[in-house]
């Protein structure tokens, strides 16, 4: 499920305007600089104030404070949008994709490290995806899905934050 290209275009000049202030104003050159970005924006309070002030420009405030950063399993794609597992909390999100699809990118049941934030009245991963070597394996990918099927007869998966 991905985003709505005008929508994704939105987000993605939106969500670099803020990278880029995070990057001494300079522009990331590649995937690398952007997710060093995006790790200082959410592990650096100064810099997260400081990103705060920018968005506070883009009207862009709401998805920065919202935001979901971290380590997640990345479970697979359903019908209704990609389930990602909060490592640290053990909660279930449901994701849009910005413009590729993350089938295309990740494989079921690897450990990412990624964010998420709320965007048009959705979930969107920002698409920088690092960490993606770490395939769990049967029994530990067999018990997160169990998990994530008990999350949705609870209605405890989060489809927005």
């Amino acid at each position: 499920m991905l985003l709505k290209p005008e929508l994704a275009s939105e987000f993605l000049s939106k969500y670099k305007s803020i990278l880029t202030h995070i990057n001494s104003g300079q522009p990331p050159s590649d995937m690398k600089e952007y997710v060093a970005a995006r790790s200082k924006l959410y592990d650096d309070s100064t810099s997260f104030n400081s990103a705060l002030k920018k968005a506070e420009e883009i009207d862009f405030v709401e998805p920065l404070k919202s935001a979901v950063h971290g380590e997640f399993v990345y479970l697979k794609k359903y019908k209704n949008g990609y389930i990602f597992k909060k490592l640290d909390t053990g909660i279930f999100y449901q994701v849009t994709a910005l413009t590729s699809p993350l089938e295309n990118l990740v494989h079921e049941y690897s450990i990412i490290k990624t964010a998420l934030l709320p965007f048009s009245n959705q979930l969107v991963c920002d698409g920088l995806i690092s960490g993606a070597n770490t395939l769990l394996g049967k029994n530990l990918a067999k018990e997160i899905r169990e998990a994530y099927w008990e999350a949705k007869k609870t209605g405890s998966v989060v489809l927005h934050v």
